[in-house]
Order: structure tokens, then sequence, then C-alpha cells
């Protein structure tokens, strides 16, 4: 009998003890795996984690990515700044190489990614720029007043040196401030508001019940406004918060990867003359095409130009004129260079290049052009491609004389011993090249070609359309010789002779 009590009351404990488990465990927040703040998270743990945390940001990453790599630092300052910890705000991330049916699931075209959570949906995809001041700022906005405070002139230089537009209102007055803290929930993002009277004395550019707006990509970078309403804030920032063509190479760069943006960028030597004729042009294009692509413009010359040039293996052109480069993310990020469709920069051209990419026409009109012969015997016909065109003709300090020819045409059959003739006979003058293209195997569209032979003097020098001479004579290597040589352009000696001439001018003027 003491047996079978022992037994009852052994048993009746243990279920006593497997209800009170069960109900702490329920009761027990989740414990999930985490280094330095940051929450590691699985297939087996997202949904878990979602259904705990208020505000949830995830960062899907891939461990090969560069990019990752160079961001997660931010990313972990990010999680271990107090604004952060006072926003309630939970930091994780997740392998999405690894764990790809999550980043199917929120349709995650690239790495990194951070998808922002409330109460376990998703709320947004993070596409700013990939710094932990940037991070804070567009979590703060949707978690926090979009007010902040201006308590010193190192909050206003803040201001000065980040390259978003934004606005600082100095002044009092509440009815003021309502308009721009409503205006600004609306809009989603932040406003400084200055109430301090000292800063707004001693500040020279502003004054009392007026708001500074910054607009980095324009000259000068601010304007004073007076007297606001709704509807001339919405004028100010729809005017400015996109700008026409954006001049911040690397920020926009940055963030075009992260958020899928199409941008035409526009590289030039700004130490060029030209560049602001070019300029001009791109500005043309820029009203015509806005809301269409963004644009962006940028020194040649610049350390992060150069980065992004030789990681798309595109070399500076020796003639100085623009390099331009659409990047869109179409699956893959795709690289569209204006030189391998369009010979010369013009606005007709550069509207061709456009109108064709939004058409999705580029990949069909991929340029056809032979390889670079490489370095080719005197007293042969020259070989030019379209690769080479403009290295070996355009950008050459000789005078070239080019055929243009299609191999199975019957007249460029017969005059091929001539004008191999012509190539020895000249080979004595050091001036003068004898070239060839085929417009066969090579796109042509620098000048009109409407026949087979066309003969092409390009002048050494002067290589612009207005000074190409045409050669319209008979098929006669002595008739060829005569009008190359005598029609043949000498740029050093005109140099020697103008150096001379501003010598005397200055011996006079003494």
């Amino acid at each position: 009998m003491k047996v079978f009590l022992f037994f009852i009351f052994f048993f009746n404990n243990c279920i006593l003890s497997q209800v009170l488990i069960s109900s702490y465990i329920k009761n027990t927040p989740k414990i999930f795996p985490s280094k330095d703040k940051i929450l590691i998270l699985t297939s087996y743990t997202f949904e878990e984690a979602l259904n705990t945390f208020k505000y949830l940001a995830v960062l899907i990453y891939a461990p090969w990515c560069h990019q990752c790599k160079e961001f997660l630092p931010e990313f972990q300052k990010a999680a271990d700044s107090k604004i952060v910890n006072d926003m309630n705000l939970t930091f994780a991330k997740l392998d999405g190489d690894y764990h790809i049916a999550i980043s199917d699931k929120y349709n995650i075209k690239a790495f990194p990614s951070i998808i922002f959570f409330i109460n376990g949906k998703q709320k947004e995809i993070y596409r700013g720029k990939r710094d932990i001041n940037s991070i804070i700022e567009w979590f703060y906005k949707r978690l926090v007043n979009p007010i902040y405070l201006i308590e010193s002139i190192n909050d206003i230089r803040e201001y000065e040196n980040n390259n978003q537009f934004n606005f600082i209102y100095f002044g009092q007055n509440q009815k003021n401030i309502n308009i721009y803290k409503n205006f600004s929930l609306k809009q989603n993002f932040k406003f400084g508001l200055c109430q301090n009277i000292d800063i707004i004395n001693n500040y020279k550019i502003a004054e009392p019940e007026s708001a500074l707006f910054y607009t980095p990509f324009y000259e000068p970078s601010y304007a004073i406004i007076k007297n606001i309403t709704s509807e001339t804030l919405e004028n100010i920032v729809k005017k400015n918060r996109n700008p026409l063509i954006y001049k911040n190479v690397k920020d926009l760069f940055l963030s075009s990867l992260n958020s899928f943006n199409s941008v035409l960028f526009f590289f030039r030597n700004l130490a060029d003359p030209k560049s602001i004729e070019y300029d001009l042009v791109m500005k043309k294009i820029a009203i015509k095409y806005k809301g269409k692509i963004k644009f962006c413009i940028g020194d040649i010359n610049d350390n992060f130009v150069q980065k992004i040039l030789n990681n798309s293996k595109i070399g500076v052109n020796d003639d100085n004129s623009p390099i331009i480069l659409i990047l869109d993310f179409d699956k893959n990020l795709n690289t569209w260079i204006f030189d391998d469709y369009y010979g010369c920069y013009n606005e007709t051209n550069l509207n061709f290049f456009i109108e064709n990419w939004l058409a999705k026409k580029l990949m069909l009109m991929k340029l056809k052009s032979e390889e670079d012969p490489g370095k080719q015997a005197e007293g042969k016909v020259y070989k030019i491609t379209y690769k080479t065109f403009k290295r070996d003709v355009l950008s050459n300090k000789l005078n070239v004389f080019v055929k243009f020819y299609m191999p199975n045409d019957t007249k460029c059959k017969e005059i091929e011993s001539i004008y191999e003739d012509l190539a020895l006979n000249l080979k004595i003058n050091r001036n003068i090249r004898i070239a060839e293209y085929n417009l066969e195997k090579n796109y042509f569209d620098f000048i009109k070609i409407d026949h087979y032979p066309t003969f092409v003097l390009f002048r050494a020098g002067l290589k612009d359309k207005n000074e190409l001479i045409e050669y319209k004579g008979n098929n006669d290597v002595n008739d060829m010789i005569y009008f190359v040589l005598t029609n043949q352009a000498f740029p050093i000696l005109n140099k020697k002779k103008k150096k001379k001439s501003d010598e005397n001018i200055r011996n006079t003027d003494l």
C-alpha cells in the first residue's frame, strides 16, 4: 500500500513539474544566438524573431560579398549606438546566400539589404547610404519625432557638410514649427529646429523666423526662405530634393547599387576647356529625360571615378572626350558604355544612346568590331577596326588616308593591288598613313558612307568632320599620291610658326 501511495505521489509531482516547466518556457523570452548586440538568424529562427521583436532590422548579406564586408562594421556601429537602443530597435543578420528561401520570399535582389519589420510585418527595405549616420537617421525618421534640435554651431556644420537635401528652421513660432513638422512626417524626412536666440543672432546667414535650405548639388549650397506655407514648402522640396544632375558620384553610385536605381554617369576632364561645352549638352539631355533616369556628373581625375572606371575596365579617351556609362539592375548589374555604341560625343548620339537604352535595344545594338591588330608592318596597308578608330585615326597626329570597303564588293576587290602600291610608295613619308576599314566586320557612324569603296583623308590635327577630304579621283596610284601629298597637314610646323609669330609680337612690344 505504501508503495502504491508513493507511486501516486511521484506521478502527480511529475505532472506538476511538467506543467510548471511548460509554463516557464512559454513565458520566458526567446533566446537567439547573437554577437555584439546583433542577432544571428537562420531559416528556423527567422519567423520566431518576427514574432518576438516589435521593431526588427535584418541585414541580409552574403559572406563572399565585398560590399557586405565593408558594410558590416557600419551596421555594427549602428547597433551599438545609444540612439538605436532608445528606439527599442533590434538589429539582426541572416546569410541570404545560404538561406535562399528567405531571400526569395522578401525579393532580395542584391547584397547587402536591410529589411525593416514592425510587429512581424515587412515595412520597408533600406535603400540609403551605407554609413552609420544614414542608417540611424533613416530609422530615426520612422520611429522618432522628425525634429532634430540644433543646439550648437557644430550641429549646423553637420547639416552644411552632408550630401542630402535638408533644412533648418530658426525660430520659436509654434505655428511655423507645426507646418514643418507635419510636412516632414508626410515626406518622411527630418528637419533641424533651432530655437536658441543666441545661436540665431551669432549665425550670420540666418535670421529669426526663417528657414535655411541646403541644396548640396547646386551653387550656392543654401537658400533662405521666410513666410513659409505648406504649399511653398512643398514646391521647394520638390524642386531641390531630387536635383537635375547629381554631383556626389560616390554617394549616388553606392546608393544606386543598394536601391537598384538606374544612373547615367558622365565623367569629363574639368581641366579641358571643352568641359563647359560638354556640360551644356549634358544639361539639355538631363532636362529631357528627367524622371526616366538619374544623371550624375564628375571629374575624370577624381579618385572614386577612377575606381569606377578601373572596375568597369574603361580606359580614359586620348582625345579627352567624356566617358559616359549607364548602370542599371535587371537581374544582374549591367554597365552600358557610350563608346561601345557611338564613336562621337554629341547631343544627337547621346539622345540615341538613352532612347535605345530605354527601349532595351542596346543589347541588340552591341557594336561589331574586329580585335585590335596590334603592331603592323611599315609599307603595308594599315588595318583599322571600330575599337581602334579613335586611337589610330581621330587621336592620331598623322594624316590618315582611309579606304572604307566591303570585302565582297567587285570594285573594292579591283582596287586592292592599287591601294597596296600606294602604301608602298608612301612608306618613306612619316607624316602619312595609308589605312583601310572593313565595313562588313566593323560598325561605323562617324561619317555617312553610302558607296564602296570610299576614300577619306583625315588630316593631321584637323579631325573634325568639316576638315575631312573625300578623294573622288581615278583609281590610279599616281593620282592618289598627288591628292594625299597636296592635302596633307603639318600640325607640328604650324605650331612652330605660331610660336615664332608670338615671339616676334613680344619683341615688337619691347
